[in-house]
């Protein structure tokens, strides 16, 4: 059974909006990293709709790009837009773990 990583236009919308902000800001010279451009890997599962060994899954397949500080799993916003979109224009399919009968 697979996963299908889906999102309402009001979601995608909003990751397009602080993805064109960032842009501008880093056209004007400034890299405005903050604690709004981070999210936890806790944040990225609700997002998504999946289980947190679901996000461990998609960690080892390298669907998307993330960094570990003190045991925590954090993504930057951009990168997590970046891979979705790359996720989706590919047709790739997180494949969901499989479970034991």
């Amino acid at each position: 059974m697979e996963t299908i990583i889906s999102f309402s236009v009001a979601q995608l919308e909003q990751l397009r909006r602080e993805q064109e902000l960032l842009l501008r800001r880093i056209s004007n010279g400034a890299f405005p990293l903050d604690e709004t451009m981070i999210v936890d890997e806790v944040e990225v599962a609700k997002f998504l709709n999946v289980t947190d060994r679901t996000m461990r899954t998609y960690r080892k397949e390298r669907f998307f790009r993330y960094i570990k500080i003190r045991g925590r799993i954090l993504y930057l916003k951009p990168l997590l837009f970046e891979d979705l979109v790359r996720l989706s224009m590919a047709g790739e399919r997180p494949a969901h773990p499989k479970r034991p009968h």
